[in-house]
């Protein structure tokens, strides 16, 4: 199970992940992360779900990889919980 870290800049939180501070940009550039706090010039971010998104971009640190997971892992129990199977009338 991937920790559930405090709210960190974009700094700390690229740190964490091992990338770039300009990638964290640009991931929230592209809507992959959104922040959780913070001010619109200082952002702070949930670094589980930095991690995740860096897991699922192909970073094989386990503490990436196990986020991903997580993250891949409640996202279709709720996709699962708003779209049940079909039931065959026959």
């Amino acid at each position: 199970m991937a920790p559930h870290l405090t709210p960190m800049s974009v700094r700390d939180v690229a740190s964490q992940a091992g990338v770039k501070p300009g990638t964290i940009r640009q991931w929230r550039f592209r809507g992959y992360i959104t922040p959780i706090g913070g001010t619109s010039r200082y952002p702070l971010f949930d670094t589980a779900a930095v991690l995740a998104v860096c897991g699922r971009h192909g970073c094989t640190r386990p503490l990436c990889t196990a986020a991903a997971a997580e993250g891949d892992a409640r996202r279709n129990v709720i996709t699962a919980m708003f779209n049940p199977p079909a039931v065959n009338a026959a």
